[in-house]
Parts: structure tokens; sequence; C-alpha cells
């Protein structure tokens, strides 16, 4: 008798993925707009399929076993393969397809959509499907070609990634509890901050920017009684960490607009100040075929919007 048909969907592979990126249920439910418990339930189902145990769970942790690396490798090549074909199905008959677009989380909307509306403006076949992720995923996703754009900040080069310049830098702010006693003041300045903590992204997630901005701060003049990392990557994540009074934190003027209960204020950095490096398009230096046609238009629209920041406002 042949074994019965393994009942795998590809949504189940997708939540799997969230799971795995984010090593957190609630964080992966949120990213996938959907609640918790589908997920946990999904992932189950997954696992009960498969015969093997894809998660180490605990009440704090999620991490994946070594057979839950395997097939995470194997489930994005699933993905990409089927993305593709659809892809390319839609335009060979003429159809739209989804541009997968990563974007760093601390690019403001407002600049974001203003980026959108010059793709609106291109009349592209192609559909702007955006999503968030941090820098290294958003390079990861791009060389294992699950995006064909993505947005974030150009600290560093790479030789298989090719980069445009998008948005100008922007300033660096401190963010503190809302009743700190340096929240009455209009600016800090390195003085102010020599006996507190500053919290900090996961060095972890991307080396090349957290070592960059620290040596900014550090040439600035800014010195701290000591250094602690956030329990994520995500500004919610950080401006949690000032909630709770475990530090200040250094990020973009534009993280207040994550701040709607007054609970954290931000306070611009005394002249010179510091800011976040510029923030860049890209792709991978060998593009897809459905991309190549639209590319020279997408880099001259980002040129264009750059050029429209001026002095970096």
């Amino acid at each position: 008798m042949d074994p019965a048909p393994i009942a795998i969907e590809l949504r189940h592979l997708r939540y799997f993925l969230a799971v795995i990126e984010e090593l957190h249920f609630g964080r992966a439910a949120e990213r996938l707009h959907i609640a918790q418990p589908p997920l946990s339930q999904a992932v189950l189902k997954l696992e009960d399929e498969l015969g093997v145990r894809l998660l180490h769970r605990t009440s704090r942790v999620v991490t994946a076993t070594e057979a839950g690396e395997v097939f995470a490798a194997e489930a994005r090549r699933v993905l990409t393969t089927f993305d593709a074909a659809v892809a390319e199905a839609r335009q060979a008959g003429g159809g739209s397809w989804d541009l997968r677009i990563g974007c760093t989380p601390y690019v403001p909307m407002g600049r974001l959509k203003r980026f959108l509306d010059a793709l609106h403006e291109l009349q592209l076949t192609a559909h702007p499907r955006v999503n968030y992720f941090i820098a290294v995923e958003q390079l990861r996703r791009l060389r294992e070609a699950d995006l064909d754009l993505g947005i974030f900040p150009g600290a560093s080069e790479h030789d298989d990634i090719e980069t445009e310049p998008l948005f100008p830098a922007e300033p660096w702010a401190a963010f503190l509890p809302a009743d700190h006693p340096l929240a009455v003041k209009d600016v800090i300045g390195p003085d102010d901050l020599r006996e507190e903590v500053l919290i900090t992204f996961p060095r972890a997630m991307n080396p090349g920017i957290y070592d960059a901005l620290l040596s900014q701060a550090e040439a600035a003049g800014y010195r701290f009684a000591s250094m602690r990392e956030a329990s994520g990557p995500e500004p919610r994540d950080h401006l949690l960490a000032v909630v709770e009074r475990r530090g200040v934190v250094f990020g973009p003027q534009s993280m207040e607009q994550l701040s709607e209960d007054g609970a954290v204020a931000m306070r611009p950095l005394a002249p010179p100040g510091l800011s976040m490096p510029d923030v860049v398009l890209g792709w991978r230096a060998h593009p897809p075929a459905r991309l190549r046609p639209i590319l020279a238009a997408i880099r001259e629209s980002a040129r264009k919007l750059r050029r429209g920041f001026g002095d970096g406002t």
C-alpha cells in the first residue's frame, strides 16, 4: 500500500519560515497578520505531517532543531521557485506580478510612500509588495531571490549587490523615559549621558552598522556607564527597553512616531549631532529576467527622489 500523501500547503511553509526568522511566535503572527493560535496550530500540523520536531520551544525562547534548519533551507527554495514561476507566467501572459520589496523598519512611512508613489508613476505591470526586514535579512533574501528590491542603510558594499542612493541620512536623537530628568532639556549632549546605560540593537544582527554607529558616537565624545543589547532588532524592542527603564536609546528621529502614548521622550542631539547611514535601494548584481526591463526606470526614479531631498530634509 502506498503511503498517504503528505498534506502540506504553501502557507504552512510561509508560516514556519516566519517563525524561524523571528524566533518568536508573537512577532511572526504580527508579521503574517494572523492570530498566534492558528500560527502555532499550523506549525504543529507541519511537524505532525513530517513526523519530526522542527522547533525547540520554551516559555521564553524558540529555536530551530537540526531538522528545522534543514527544512527551512529547502522550504525557502520551494517558495522562491514557486513565486518566480507565478511571476514569469503572469508576465508572459501580460498580467501583473508582485515586485517584492524589503524595507528596513527605520525608514519613515512618509519617505517610503514617496518611493512607492514614484513607482506608481512608472505605470509598471508589477505590483509593489513591501515587507519589513532588517538589513542583513534583506541581503540574504536578495541573494536567494526571495526579494527583488531592498531598502536598507548603505553602511557597506557587497560584490553581489548593486545599490542606488535613495534617502539621505536621518539625524539621530536620544530616546528616554518621559519623566527622566534629562527630558527637561531641549537637546542632549555627550556630558549628559556619561552615567546612563545605552541600549543598542543586537550586534549579531548587523556587525557592520553596529560598529559604524558606535564609532561615530565615540568620535563625537559620547561615553556611557555601560551598554546593553535590546531583546530584538525592531524599533519597538528598543523603545520597550526605554519604557522599562533599562537605559536610553539612540535612534533616528522618526522613531518617535512609534511612541503613541507619550511614555518616551525624544530629544535631538547637540550639534554636530549624529546620523544613520544613507538609505540605498539594492538588488542582485544579476537580477532576474522580469526585473531587468524596468530596473533602469526604477533607478532613475530613485535618483530623482534622492535629488528631491536636497539638503537632506
